[in-house]
């Protein structure tokens, strides 16, 4: 026999995505809500991105840009921003 999911049980299921072990799983909702839990008092506090970096908010982490696709470009790893590579400033200081 065939079990078929429609929207009346999937309706009062909660779903958690795993994205990283590509796994989905399902578990029965709860109601109500206590308010502690509804609260966003006990989350972790959103990482503070500096330069150039992009905030990537499922793993709450700040991530570099990427410096190694544009020609002659560096990260800077206190700014955390894209500079001229040490060589092409040397390169240009030495033509002057």
């Amino acid at each position: 026999s065939k079990v078929t999911f429609g929207s009346m049980v999937l309706g009062a299921l909660s779903t958690t995505v795993d994205r990283r072990n590509f796994t989905v799983g399902f578990n029965q909702k709860v109601f109500p809500w206590p308010a502690s839990v509804a609260s966003s008092d006990h989350c972790t506090a959103a990482a503070s991105c500096i330069g150039q970096q992009t905030y990537y908010s499922p793993l709450n982490i700040c991530e570099d840009p990427d410096c190694s696709s544009f020609f002659f470009m560096a990260l800077d790893h206190k700014t955390r921003t894209c500079v001229w590579s040490l060589e092409v400033q040397a390169l240009l200081v030495g033509t002057i």
